[in-house]
């Protein structure tokens, strides 16, 4: 995962950063150097990323159908 492509991710949220930094646990410092590519992106936050992607794809796949089922 590039630090582009967790920047797109975070922003998607929109959650502040620093919340994030707490939810994972890690200072705000260590994810504002993952964001700017000054640091390495640890292989577990990135499948914690790209599995919560798909979870939040496929719930709001749930939701727009049930809507148009309305």
């Amino acid at each position: 995962m590039t630090a582009e492509e967790l920047r797109k991710y975070v922003t998607s949220l929109g959650i502040p950063r620093g919340q994030i930094s707490d939810y994972l646990g890690v200072d705000y410092r260590t994810m504002s150097r993952w964001l700017s590519g000054a640091s390495p992106i640890p292989r577990m936050l990135e499948i914690i990323v790209k599995a919560n992607a798909i979870k939040v794809k496929t719930t709001s796949k749930i939701v727009k159908s049930k809507v148009l089922d309305s």
